[in-house]
């Protein structure tokens, strides 16, 4: 390791130390939110310290230059607080703090089930997802329902799982969480009769270990998203298989491929409506 990278991890270090005091970050981030404020404005924002201590907080802040002290009158003495310039950049590096906990901290394992009437598939399957994911492997209508609840976030299933038709698997699982989002895996070739499928995307069997997991990620992305953006999503996703495995011509002379083209096309004008409202 160079002295130079010696000095920028104690830097780093510093900065930590700085940000870990209980009511620093707190008073930058509610100046950073709210200024200029004066100094009973800023003691009401902040729950739980007391005037001597906010005292002490604010002026070591300034100390250290991130935020500034301002004589606004002087009869009766009127004092307002604000973040200076280095205090405002603390701003972005919160932002990514946060975005790292979102992904680290307040994440939860993602739940999905693999309904493959094929044991070695779902065990291949739950083999490329782990440990990143709590998996359940089924091989029958009876054992999907039985492990069907709110917390399945993905249910991937084999096109040929139920005899009802694939349909079924999509219901089933909208029944137990109207949020969880739905794979079709399909070992023949993908017809124009899956566009009317609920389904949020379809993937050709065999599929490989990057395009399984893939697809399983773009699906946990997108989890919870409102259902007219939901749906475009999905309709985009069969628009791209139907493409990738039909002919321009075929493409062209199929209806229900003309009725998907359509309601993307309403689906993009409502939502140009409701921004322009």
């Amino acid at each position: 390791m160079t002295a130079a990278s010696d000095d920028h991890d104690e830097t780093a270090l510093a900065v930590l130390s700085l940000l870990s005091r209980k009511w620093h970050p707190r008073i930058v981030m509610a100046l950073h939110d709210d200024s200029p404020l004066g100094f009973n404005e800023l003691h009401d924002s902040l729950d739980g310290i007391s005037g001597k201590v906010l005292s002490q907080n604010v002026e070591s802040l300034r100390e250290q230059g991130l935020i500034s002290r301002a004589v606004v009158s002087e009869s009766p003495l009127r004092v307002e607080y604000d973040v200076t310039e280095a205090g405002a950049e603390l701003g972005q590096v919160f932002e990514t703090l946060a975005d790292w906990g979102d992904r680290h901290l307040n994440a939860s394992t993602p739940e999905i089930v693999i309904a493959d009437r094929d044991p070695r598939l779902t065990e291949l399957y739950r083999q490329w997802l782990d440990p990143e994911a709590i998996v359940y492997g089924v091989h029958d209508e009876t054992a999907l329902r039985e492990v069907l609840d709110h917390s399945i976030d993905i249910v991937v299933y084999d096109r040929q799982f139920v005899a009802a038709g694939p349909a079924r698997v999509d219901e089933l699982a909208r029944i137990a969480n109207d949020t969880c989002r739905t794979v079709l895996l399909t070992a023949d070739r993908p017809g124009f009769d899956l566009v009317d499928l609920p389904c949020d995307a379809i993937v050709r069997k065999p599929v490989s270990k990057p395009t399984f997991l893939e697809t399983i990620d773009t699906q946990l992305e997108r989890y919870g998203q409102p259902p007219d953006e939901r749906l475009a999503d999905a309709l985009r996703a069969k628009r791209a298989v139907l493409e990738a495995e039909h002919s321009a011509v075929a493409v062209e002379r199929s209806d229900q491929y003309g009725q998907l083209c359509d309601r993307l096309e309403e689906l993009s004008a409502d939502t140009i409506d409701g921004d322009d409202e």
